[in-house]
């Protein structure tokens, strides 16, 4: 079969219009031919780099950590509204989160450019279904905490409990052999500052690691002479205590000489109670009720709920000793909090409290610091006694009785001359 006429056998057709246009302008028809999802990956292919080349010559550092040497810091969980977070941007504060989450919200708040200090209590001795404290420290707990840039690295020590030497030295070993920059949390039945306070400190100083105490009891542990009398007894023996989940005794725990303090921002991250099992009582399914709104009612030192504290100052003669100072109340008298978002009752709180704490280290540390706090709850009482709390059914204050009594050491007004 012939070739057709003036086409030389094998030459393909030539499109004259398309060999006439610029390769640009044939692109662009191209796509204007395809879909637009496929126009947009074949553009994102052409603009990619290598790996390597999207990435900065440097990457820019997160902000180095304050100390935490000192502070008073807010004890929230791993997941908490960021406008709460804020209430411990300030100096001698900072955040302890709680949880399995809580490495992860730590490096989240770096990404933001947080430069308090962080700590990450895992807080495994808690609940029904806590570790004993023979229990094995998780590697990568600890090395999740020193990739954020966290110091102290806190372990996740499992639950020490009544005259568990065993637990005790467990956690103590495990904690020296993790390194220099590890703190061993110590998450105690509460008798250890009582009758077992003399093994406690001989195995803290015998290890030579620093510790944070987490106490156990119903309502507070240190809001009884004998928790006073451990905790300071320890203070005196060991070079670094802190304590994690507390209230108001933090505030006592860093008069004293607690490297740092976290005070919890809901009651239930400010106790530690025993489980039903351990204190006898039977375990019964409750339905679950939300926990009243809590608030640091300063006059006399002492967290109780809005309704409490509002019913109280309604009841006062005088109600000035109940007007507040802090930065979110100005000057005015608690019952504008009971219509307020729950946020600048939280304020409130801290701000009380961390202002409180500034006030103590602006005292030499050791006996003026110590008589500072003392004479801070001999006021609270008199205060408890003058607004005629008892009569409202408001119990006296634990930690401002158990710190003001005559047998805590160091709470003895200074002696002065007959002259």
């Amino acid at each position: 079969m012939g070739s057709a006429p003036g086409r030389p056998q094998g030459d393909k057709p030539q499109n004259t219009e398309r060999a006439s246009q610029p390769r640009s302008s044939r692109r662009r028809a191209q796509r204007a031919s395809q879909p637009r999802s496929t126009r947009r990956r074949t553009t994102q292919r052409r603009n990619a780099k290598p790996r390597d080349a999207r990435l900065p010559s440097s990457t820019p550092q997160a902000p180095a950590a304050e100390p935490v040497t000192g502070c008073l810091l807010i004890q929230v969980a791993a997941r908490e509204p960021f406008e709460v977070l804020g209430l411990a941007d300030r100096a001698g504060s900072g955040l302890v989160f709680t949880g399995a989450g809580a490495i992860e919200a730590m490096e989240a708040m770096r990404r933001h450019g947080w430069r308090r200090p962080m700590l990450a209590d895992r807080r495994r001795y808690a609940g029904t279904t806590r570790v004993p404290g023979t229990a094995s420290f998780v590697p990568s707990w600890l090395a999740g905490q020193r990739d954020a840039g966290i110091s102290p690295v806190l372990t996740d020590s499992g639950y020490i409990g009544e005259g568990d030497v065993a637990a005790l030295r467990s956690v103590l070993s495990q904690a020296a052999a993790a390194g220099a920059d590890v703190t061993a949390v110590l998450p105690l039945h509460e008798r250890w500052l009582h009758e077992d306070r003399a093994t406690l400190i001989a195995d803290i100083a015998a290890y030579g690691v620093p510790v944070a105490l987490v106490l156990e009891h119903r309502d507070d542990p240190l809001g009884t002479p004998e928790g006073v009398a451990g905790l300071i007894e320890l203070l005196r023996a060991a070079p670094s205590v802190a304590v994690l989940g507390t209230g108001i005794a933090g505030l006592a725990a860093l008069a004293f000489g607690a490297q740092w303090t976290a005070v919890g921002v809901r009651g239930s991250l400010r106790l530690f109670p025993p489980t039903p099992s351990d204190d006898g009582t039977e375990h019964r399914k409750r339905r679950w009720r939300p926990a009243p709104r809590e608030v640091v009612a300063a006059p006399v030192l002492s967290f109780g709920s809005l309704d409490t504290v509002v019913r109280a100052y309604a009841a006062s003669e005088d109600g000035t000793v109940w007007a507040c100072r802090c930065s979110r109340c100005r000057g005015r008298t608690p019952e504008w909090l009971a219509a307020a978002p729950a946020l600048d009752a939280d304020a409130h709180t801290f701000d009380v409290l961390l202002s409180y704490a500034e006030r103590l280290r602006n005292r030499e540390p050791g006996p003026a610091r110590e008589q500072e706090w003392c004479a801070g709850c001999r006021q609270a009482l008199r205060h408890y006694r003058e607004l005629g709390l008892a009569g409202l059914g408001w119990e006296q204050p634990g930690v401002a009785t158990a710190w003001a009594s005559a047998e805590a050491a160091g709470c003895q007004p200074p002696l002065r001359s007959a002259g």
